[in-house]
């Protein structure tokens, strides 16, 4: 053994010569050292033993056992695996170590895994298997054994699945099931709750039914498991037959409200069951009996119904056939009703006409056509922007509405649109007339959601009257009081004043000419200020007696206005945007003044220079009118042969034709004193005017109201002799007092036609009192006496809201 220093002086002594090219020289004296002691390679073992044993599983069912391995050995062991499973063994899932395991390729020096076998039998007996696994050590290749054993035993008997007891009746029950093994079955139908099928044979199916009989029945059966030769046990379900149809329902009748969508609802009295009716069955056709429009179709459990999503159409008879249908499925006898028919549509309306222009939004209104029998459900409207190009029609998004006025927002100021409404009972009407309207320029007096009126006839004392509570009035954007409900503020106003307020108001005034203060009729009128609802492009008005006709207008655009009688120019101006302009006409007749811009009017007649006989705002014109003749009516139009037919509230009616630069004169039926007769409407073929002549007390004249313009609410501003309300609604009109004493008026009109108008007349009304109704109408009142801003006996029109 060397001592410690004479290995490092050998060691030195090698270290040099190796360095020099030379090799170490021998010492025969000395010994050669000893070699390190190797690490031992890796060696796998099973540290439960050899054996596994996974007992005794039922066939098709599985087990799965963790298997651990160990190195023992000083190095890595590398490349593990194993091999040699086959038949019911295989590792867990497939893929090494196996779900769980947590063995890899490798295993390092005295370390552990495990890896993860299964159990699978797929016959009843002993499997034995030797399998191998596998690693690399470093003296090559390695191999250990590992013996497994299980034994497969018989599976529980098979069991059927895809049957339930049914409570519900049925008139063909079927029977459909499956098992959980291949199997063979027998099966029966009978009425007793249990059964022994003895030696009954099996075979395959898994299908059956049965269609007869009444009353309670079981299916029994039972599987056969043809690998193991298994018999489940016998398995019984109840269920109801019910074979006996219903009766047939009785007594059939039907509304009068079929569409060109929907059918006429159906009463019946119900059908009677052994068991239970579960509901009906509609069918549709064009004989009694028939199913052409529509098969049988299921409704609810009621005695009444109609069925939706049709096409049809008015003329046609159809029938509804009727059928119940018991629990079970069994339908009963189908009974047909009598003949019903869509309706007639409504006439296509003709007086399309706008109501008010702003400056983003427009509102139309019409008067209700004749409903051809059956009530008008809905109106139809659409629009768009005018285009030479066109554009698609936009629907107004208003839900089932049957108001005759629509309100269209969202527009753009001075822009042209068209519109069109169908009325819809049922039967939907053709398009109306096509209806040109222009938004109002962006100017203050037709801001929307504000309530506004011009003193265009000049009125010098005027009297407002406020519809509600805290009703702030401004003059020229000036205030001048706050008002509550009824209460009136009487003021100084001038020629162009605009009142303004964010709540309703009515207001008129008186003007005097001559002696300051007199009370000749022929001198002074009652001037009603003008809404912005009575804008427009185009007026007819007539002339009728004491000339010069005094005409003043107000431009909201630069404006060329020209004045026509029949075809002669009467007289014509150019305006500035915001200028007034009073036209002054010797002649008597019918006028019509057109401009391109927009223009608010006003007229009265003045022979001499100190008369105002009959003044009254010029309100634009329409094809259907509707007001008072006082003692006659005159009109006029601005077309050669235009048709008018003429329908009083009594009922009588006549039909003429008028020529453009005339006046037509048509005499008040009834009392004519005071708008005491019939109420007058009258329809053109094309558009017209008209107003109230020879009142038997005064020098006055009052507008007829374009049927599109009704209102629902007015308010008076001054003891009135009378008011008179004229509609196309038949309804009631509810008076509220000053002091809030209620009460109810009703129009009414007499004889049969539809189309006639309704009327109801009051007399000694105070100041302040309000009128209010569901229905529209038009209203006109005469002023009870004289005061600074009323002038005693000029009949009226009154301006009204929504």
């Amino acid at each position: 053994m060397f001592s410690l220093l004479r290995f490092l002086n050998l060691l030195i002594a090698l270290v040099f010569i190796t360095a020099c090219g030379g090799q170490p020289s021998e010492d025969p004296d000395e010994a050669p050292p000893s070699e390190a002691s190797p690490l031992s390679p890796a060696q796998i073992n099973f540290p439960s033993g050899n054996t596994a044993n996974f007992g005794n599983i039922k066939v098709s069912e599985s087990i799965s056992l963790q298997i651990q391995i160990h190195n023992n050995g000083q190095e890595q062991a590398n490349s593990i695996s194993v091999s040699g499973l086959e038949d019911d063994f295989e590792i867990l899932d497939g893929s090494f170590p196996g779900t769980g395991g947590t063995c890899s390729s490798s295993l390092a020096p005295n370390a552990s895994c495990n890896i993860v076998i299964n159990y699978s039998p797929t016959a009843v007996e002993n499997d034995n298997l030797s399998i191998a696994l596998n690693y690399q050590n470093n003296n090559g290749p390695q191999s250990i054994s590992l013996n497994l054993s299980g034994e497969g035993t018989l599976p529980d008997p098979p069991v059927i699945t895809g049957l339930s007891s049914q409570a519900t009746p049925s008139n063909n029950m079927s029977f459909n099931w499956d098992c959980n093994r291949n199997c063979d079955y027998r099966y029966v139908v009978n009425t007793n709750p249990s059964h022994d099928f003895g030696v009954s044979p099996y075979s395959s199916g898994n299908t059956s039914s049965h269609s007869s009989g009444n009353g309670n029945f079981y299916f029994h059966i039972q599987a056969y498991d043809t690998d193991f030769n298994l018999e489940s046990a016998v398995e019984s379900y109840s269920f109801v037959m019910d074979t006996n149809a219903p009766s047939a329902p009785s007594n059939l009748s039907f509304d009068l409200d079929a569409t060109e969508t929907s059918s006429s609802t159906l009463h019946w009295d119900a059908a009677t069951d052994d068991i239970d009716i579960s509901h009906y069955q509609l069918a549709i056709g064009t004989s009694s009996g028939a199913t052409d429009i529509i098969d049988f179709t299921d409704v609810a459990g009621a005695n009444s119904d109609k069925l939706n999503g049709l096409n049809i159409e008015d003329g046609i008879d159809y029938f509804t056939s009727v059928r119940a249908v018991d629990t079970a499925g069994n339908f009963g006898p189908a009974i047909s009703s009598d003949a019903w028919r869509v309706p007639g549509p409504p006439e296509a309306i003709q007086s399309l006409a706008g109501t008010s222009a702003l400056k983003n939004e427009i509102t139309i209104g019409w008067s209700a056509p004749y409903h051809n029998g059956s009530a008008i459900l809905d109106y139809i409207i659409e629009y768009r922007e005018a285009d030479p190009a066109g554009q698609d029609w936009i629907l107004l998004a208003d839900g089932q509405n049957t108001d005759t006025t629509a309100k269209i927002s969202g527009l753009s100021p001075s822009t042209q649109y068209e519109f069109k409404v169908r009325a819809y009972n049922g039967s939907t009407s053709p398009d109306s007339n096509l209806l040109l309207l222009e938004t109002a320029p962006d100017d203050p007096f037709f801001e929307p959601n504000v309530f506004q009126a011009m003193n265009l006839g000049g009125a010098t004392k005027s009297i407002v009257v406020a519809y509600q509570d805290d009703t702030e009035i401004f003059v020229d954007d000036v205030s001048i009081g706050i008002i509550q409900s009824g209460e009136r503020l009487e003021f100084d106003s001038a020629l162009g004043n605009v009142i303004r307020a964010d709540k309703e108001f009515f207001i008129s005034g008186r003007l005097t000419l001559g002696t300051p203060g007199n009370t000749d009729v022929r001198r002074n009128g009652n001037i009603v200020w003008n809404s912005p609802d009575w804008a427009g492009k185009e007026f007819i008005f007539t002339g009728t007696r004491d000339p010069n006709h005094i005409i003043s207008i107000y431009a909201f655009e630069d404006a060329n206005v020209s004045i026509h009688r029949g075809a002669n120019l009467e007289a014509s101006h150019s305006l500035l945007k915001g200028e007034f302009h009073t036209f002054s006409l010797s002649n008597n007749g019918g006028f019509h003044m057109q401009s391109d811009g927009l223009i608010i009017a006003y007229m009265y007649s003045n022979a001499g220079g100190t008369n105002v006989t009959d003044p009254k705002p010029l309100l634009p014109a329409s094809n259907d009118i509707l007001g008072f003749p006082s003692t006659r009516a005159k009109i006029a139009t601005a077309t050669n042969a235009t048709g008018l037919t003429l329908y009083h509230s009594d009922s009588h009616s006549s039909t003429h034709s008028i020529n453009s630069g005339t006046e037509f004169n048509v005499n008040s039926r009834g009392d004519k004193n005071l708008y005491k007769g019939e109420a007058l409407r009258i329809r053109g073929d094309q558009v017209i005017i008209a107003n109230s002549n020879a009142d038997s007390n005064g020098y006055c004249s009052a507008p007829f109201i374009p049927t599109s313009m009704l209102k629902k609410k007015y308010i008076l501003n001054v003891d009135a002799d009378y008011i008179a309300f004229a509609s196309l609604e038949e309804g009631d009109i509810t008076m509220e007092e000053p002091d809030g004493t209620l009460s109810t008026i009703s129009l009414s009109r007499t004889g049969l036609d539809p189309l006639a108008p309704l009327k109801v007349r009051l007399s000694n009304i105070e100041a302040g009192t309000k009128f209010y109704s569901d229905v529209r109408f038009g209203a006109w009142y005469q002023p009870l006496g004289w005061t600074d801003s009323q002038s005693d006996d000029d009949e009226t029109i009154m301006f009204g809201f929504d």
